[in-house]
């Protein structure tokens, strides 16, 4: 493979599930489930360390559960990923500071709550453009850090979960950040690309006197200054990863650092900010979530996804950083409940890709909101099922040949270019960006069902390949 680069995991092929997000499961279920987890087989369990439960006051934070799960991780043999979840603020620090919540594009801040993936309360966190929200985030992240650094347990922290803006679509149909610490530093990054204002009058078709006139557009009209509000927020959601990436590295310099988005690059970049190029690229191994029956993937959708993450990652380390294990949806209306079959065929699609890991979403079935009572594993009560004893096998079969911990990705027949800016041109002038997303998915299937292995490229690293397709030129 072109750019094979050294295997992030080592030896070592993460298998299990996600395990804990406050407040499932409850305690007294812990110690028996983390036993019967390693008894299948599993190696690693995700953790969620949620802002708004651990930071109590400015400069108090309590641990206490987390070093119980972790105490039990290394009592069983376990491995543990801790999860950072800043989309989810103290209450006192909201009560505060008021003025860092969210603002939409019609004046509303957004007051925190709680939502299906966030029962806890404190979603979707505090804009952390503002200075106040951001030092104590950063904060919470050291004090995270420096906690868990050396203990036995740790496997190393996801630093962001599905790295995209979760507000897009939750509340109506506003756009976001229009504080004034997010205008801000639109400003400023308008600054830099276009050194003055007149520059900025040219490209815009406008006529500015003064910076104090110059305002992110608020409704859909026109192209040039969507097209840079959207690529500032997109620049801006990379910056806000890196400062994850350098805080945590501050607090313990030999953490391994991973992250995983949700596979959106291709359709979802002008509205959830993901792109999933820029963020392999901030960690030191990268991954996806995976939800073939709730997102309504076939076989060929669900190698696509993982192809896709597989070109993002450049050579780097992937994995499956979150694999559907149960009936998946929010409210009444919920998935098909996997087969043993459907899981099957997912571990393979994940292993025939090149991933170097493995997680399922998740191990108990979720206990509280509208999520619940999806997404288990595992039986209602804890106990092994028939697709429990899928992942068994797949895990034990991965410990037995090194084949397929050892192996490498080989490079594609042919490949489509990825190009960012047709997608947000498309997303501006349409309203969204389901055309450039339909012609990708298109040559995908065109090309793979007649055999050819598919490579995902950026313009900047194109080589040799005999065909490069362009979508949506």
């Amino acid at each position: 493979y072109l750019h094979r680069r050294k295997n992030m995991f080592g030896p070592f092929f993460p298998y299990g599930s996600q395990y804990y997000r406050t407040p499932n499961p409850p305690e007294n279920d812990w110690e028996q489930d983390l036993h019967q987890i390693k008894a299948q087989g599993m190696n690693t369990v995700r953790l969620w360390a949620m802002w708004s439960q651990i930071h109590r006051e400015n400069d108090e934070f309590d641990f206490s559960h987390l070093n119980c799960l972790m105490a039990l991780c290394k009592e069983t043999g376990l491995k543990a990923l801790i999860q950072v979840i800043l989309e989810n603020a103290p209450a006192w620090l909201v009560q505060e500071h008021p003025e860092a919540r969210y603002v939409a594009n019609d004046g509303q801040a957004i007051e925190p709550m709680g939502r299906p993936n966030t029962p806890g309360g404190g979603w979707p966190g505090l804009c952390l453009d503002n200075a106040i929200a951001g030092e104590s985030a950063e904060k919470f992240m050291m004090a995270l850090a420096r906690h868990f650094a050396g203990h036995e347990a740790l496997l190393g922290y996801d630093v962001w979960n599905e790295i995209w803006f979760e507000l897009d679509g939750y509340i109506g149909n506003q756009y976001y950040c229009y504080c004034p610490e997010t205008i801000c530093e639109f400003k400023v990054y308008l600054r830099k690309k276009y050194r003055d204002l007149d520059g900025l009058s040219r490209a815009w078709y406008r006529q500015y006197s003064s910076w104090d006139e110059v305002l992110p557009p608020k409704y859909w009209g026109g192209y040039p200054d969507w097209i840079d509000w959207i690529q500032f927020r997109v620049a801006n959601q990379g910056r806000l990863l890196r400062w994850r990436v350098e805080t945590l590295r501050r607090a313990d310099a030999g953490a391994l650092l991973v992250s995983h988005g949700l596979p959106n690059t291709l359709s979802g970049m002008a509205t959830q900010l993901t792109d999933d190029w820029r963020n392999s690229r901030e960690v030191q191994i990268y991954g996806l979530s995976c939800f073939p029956l709730w997102f309504k993937y076939d076989p060929t959708e669900t190698f696509k996804v993982h192809d896709m993450v597989r070109g993002a990652s450049g050579g780097k380390t992937f994995w499956t950083a979150e694999m559907q294990a149960g009936p998946a949806g929010e409210g009444l209306t919920h998935s098909k409940t996997p087969t043993p079959n459907d899981l099957k065929l997912w571990n393979w699609v994940s292993l025939a890709t090149g991933a170097k890991g493995i997680l399922y979403w998740q191990w108990r079935p979720e206990l509280l909101g509208p999520e619940s009572p999806g997404f288990g594993l595992c039986q209602l009560d804890g106990s092994p099922g028939e697709r429990t004893r899928t992942a068994s096998f797949f895990a034990r079969l991965i410990h037995q040949h090194a084949e397929l911990r050892e192996s490498s990705p080989i490079r594609g027949d042919v490949a489509i270019a990825v190009v960012p800016e047709s997608q947000i041109f498309c997303h501006v002038a349409d309203r969204s960006a389901g055309k450039y997303a339909q012609s990708i998915k298109g040559i995908y299937r065109a090309l793979s069902q007649a055999g050819y292995q598919v490579d995902f490229v950026r313009m900047d690293e194109i080589t040799d390949y005999p065909l490069l397709y362009l979508p949506f030129p």
